[in-house]
């Protein structure tokens, strides 16, 4: 099935504007470094979940250490509060 245009920089019909060479190249550029900052965020962002909690168990599978576990919570005591008058 041909359009009928012979290249695909010969003018075509178009509702919306088409980018110029040098506009799209400056396009191009910013999406691919947009790309790679968010591939580095994400990155950072999965390695730094990875140390705290893996999602691949060990040969232990997933046992809680008592050096990462946090204290027992304790019961309230009574407190004496002083009331100024």
């Amino acid at each position: 099935m041909s359009s009928g245009y012979s290249s695909f920089t010969e003018s075509r019909p178009s509702a919306a504007p088409v980018l110029s060479e040098d506009e799209a190249r400056g396009f191009h550029g910013a999406f691919i470094m947009g790309f790679l900052g968010f591939t580095l965020v994400a990155a950072v962002a999965h390695y730094a979940v990875w140390q705290w909690r893996p999602w691949i168990p060990g040969t232990a599978g997933y046992e809680v250490r008592t050096a990462q576990s946090a204290p027992a919570a304790q019961a309230p005591t009574a407190v004496a509060y002083h009331v100024p008058r």
